[in-house]
């Protein structure tokens, strides 16, 4: 199940995303905790580590902008949208700088939410298939070394020896040694 905290000035934008976060098809998220400005937000980040934060840019205190380059500066990796009612591009550059994954804009569409959350999924999926792929690669690696000292290891005179009663059973011709 993943985490999420969600962040903005707004009650009815707060609950609201609650219901459709919460309501997903999938049962696969829940809101950990939210707050109504960037400084309660960081707090609450910090305590929580969500898995995803929405937040609004415009908040007192703190606003967005500064809480998602506060973020990034503690190298939390918590995943990051915008929600916000300004449809002004320098905010919206400004944000993706900082890595955040969507902008969504209110007035709240339950289908941005949805698609937001489901592109958030898949992101963090392909994060976790990938992962796992270099554990299993470490792995084969360190399996292939340790394989690889067993046989080093070997006496030369034993391991000949195998080696030519195996392929005697096989039928196989070798060489001679020291010839």
């Amino acid at each position: 199940m993943y985490s999420v905290v969600t962040i903005d000035d707004e009650p009815l934008v707060k609950r609201t995303l609650r219901a459709l976060i919460e309501n997903d098809p999938g049962g696969r998220y829940r809101v950990v905790g939210e707050a109504e400005d960037g400084r309660e937000g960081l707090a609450i980040i910090e305590k929580c580590a969500p898995d995803l934060v929405i937040t609004d840019l415009h908040m007192p205190v703190m606003d967005g902008l500064e809480l998602i380059e506060r973020m990034r500066e503690r190298q939390c990796g918590t995943a990051v949208a915008v929600l916000t009612g300004y449809d002004e591009f320098a905010y919206a550059q400004h944000a993706l700088r900082h890595g955040v994954i969507d902008y969504l804009l209110k007035p709240i569409r339950p289908e941005s939410v949805r698609r937001l959350l489901e592109r958030f999924r898949a992101m963090r999926e392909a994060e976790d298939a990938v992962s796992l792929r270099a554990e299993r690669i470490a792995a084969c690696r360190a399996a292939a070394k340790e394989i690889a000292e067993r046989v080093w290891l070997l006496d030369e005179e034993g391991a000949e020896k195998r080696m030519f009663a195996y392929a005697a059973e096989e039928g196989a011709i070798l060489p001679s040694v020291g010839a």
